[in-house]
């Protein structure tokens, strides 16, 4: 039964793909606006961050650091999500809808505990299809006194 059923499906393929590959309506199908169908287009927004002005793996272990975290907040839109990545990682990027977004980064350690007081993300113009970077340092007198001992 599973073969008569893929062999059905590569066969509905194989008619469909001389179309596809022209780009041109199968004959008899209705023309399709793919501008209909687009998403509002989205801007990139790329945190990059250093510890003490240095972007050194072995540091995130030695200071008990687990992730780095940042929640934003877009005026009109309230909190948006927020998202983390490996403190290794040194660079999260995430995809938004254009507009004004400030916030707040901190790193966490593995049982979510702030290693770092909050440093400000400031105020920054996401711009649909580009890419914006921010560059987040974490000084050493950002760490709480639990990182340094």
């Amino acid at each position: 039964m599973r073969n008569w059923k893929a062999k059905l499906w590569l066969t509905a393929l194989a008619l469909m793909l001389p179309c596809i590959a022209s780009g041109e309506p199968r004959a008899g199908a209705a023309s399709h606006d793919a501008a209909a169908d687009e998403l509002p287009a989205a801007g990139s927004l790329t945190l990059q961050w250093t510890l003490s002005g240095r972007r050194e793996p072995l540091d995130c272990g030695g200071l008990g650091i687990d992730r780095f975290q940042v929640n934003l907040v877009a005026p009109g839109l309230g909190n948006v999500e927020p998202w983390q990545a490996p403190c290794d990682a040194f660079q999260l990027t995430v995809d938004l809808a254009p507009g004004s977004y400030a916030g707040e980064a901190v790193m966490v350690d593995r049982l979510d505990r702030p290693v770092t007081l909050d440093v400000p993300v400031e105020q920054v113009e996401v711009i649909a299809g580009r890419e914006v970077l921010v560059a987040i340092d974490f000084p050493m007198a950002a760490f709480l006194d639990t990182a340094r001992n």
